[in-house]
């Protein structure tokens, strides 16, 4: 699996692909240059002005000739997307700080992080080296199940029963707490799992994927909380509703968000059931990568929740 969709020499490491980029990204005057259609001096002159504290409407008015022209609407979109890739940079020069002083940073990590071009693809990106708490994920490797878990996925001809009895263990103590040790075949096979669900779920390349086929086929669905039907009846046309993400209309969106601040709507995001055939294609296509211990899979993980609560069965053609 490739972290971004271009073509080129790509490579495997801490846990999914990343693809060599012949080229950084461009400036931030480049970048905004290309989005308005227009020159990088009438950008550089925008934004000087904008840095000396001319609001749009001044800038669109008095001082035309220093920006060629720009109108309010492009003065506006420059100004909103000035301040997004500004805040990009910085958190791309954070990232890059943390994960050098955690000893980890690669000239191929670099390079993956110096050609993010958005907060969620920078964020993916750094989704493994971000610091974590003690997860139950992190207890199961400090008992060495990390071993089994790669070795499970890795070698779908393994009985899990069998190579789960050879990590039992007694209770110990840690730097970071106590830890419950490997008390039997089923906490072995379970500690596997958190690993394994942590490892996926940092999978940049699937979480972008997820990210857009639920943009795509997701349906956000609102149910009123019970007992709260007269309270709420200004929010009766959503007591029992459901629309598809792509199509919902603002003012609907805030709505619904209203009523479950107010408590009166509980919202969840799903997929309709025709359109899991099409996530199931998704899921084969990453099984090479990091399925493939079917058996395993099938044997010790429940219904897996892969995507802002959606639960899909894991089936046996996959």
């Amino acid at each position: 699996m490739l972290a971004y969709g271009e073509s080129g020499r790509s490579e495997y490491h801490h846990g999914f692909y990343f693809v060599c980029r012949t080229a950084m990204l461009a400036s931030i005057e480049q970048r905004l240059a290309g989005e308005l259609a227009v020159s990088v001096h009438q950008v550089q002159a925008a934004i000087a002005l904008m840095d000396e504290g001319a609001t749009v409407p001044f800038i669109a008015r008095y001082r035309k000739e220093a920006t060629g022209g720009l109108d309010d609407v492009q003065l506006r979109q420059l100004q909103e997307r000035l301040v997004y890739l500004r805040e990009l940079e910085q958190r791309r020069a954070a990232i890059i700080e943390s994960i050098e002083n955690q000893g980890k940073m690669t000239p191929l990590l670099l390079e993956a992080i110096s050609g993010a071009e958005d907060k969620s693809q920078l964020e993916d990106i750094y989704l493994p080296y971000r610091p974590k708490r003690r997860t139950k994920a992190k207890m199961a490797a400090e008992a060495g199940l990390d071993i089994l878990a790669n070795d499970l996925l890795e070698n779908p001809e393994l009985d899990p029963e069998t190579e789960a009895a050879k990590y039992l263990g007694a209770a110990f103590s840690t730097e970071d707490g106590d830890n419950p040790g490997v008390a039997d075949v089923k906490a072995a096979l379970d500690g596997a799992r958190q690993i394994l669900i942590e490892k996926f779920s940092e999978e940049a390349s699937l979480i972008n994927a997820l990210r857009t086929y639920l943009q795509e086929h997701g349906v956000i669905e609102s149910k009123v909380t019970e007992g709260k039907e007269q309270e709420g009846i200004r929010f009766s046309d959503y007591f029992d509703y459901q629309e598809t993400i792509k199509t919902i209309a603002s003012h609907r969106l805030l709505a619904l968000l209203r009523g479950r601040r107010e408590e009166i709507l509980n919202l969840k995001i799903g997929i309709l059931y025709w359109t899991f055939t099409l996530l199931y294609g998704i899921l084969y296509m990453c099984r090479s990568v990091w399925m493939k211990g079917t058996r395993f899979i099938q044997s010790c993980f429940p219904p897996v929740n892969l995507w802002c609560g959606c639960f899909v069965w894991i089936p046996q053609a996959v």
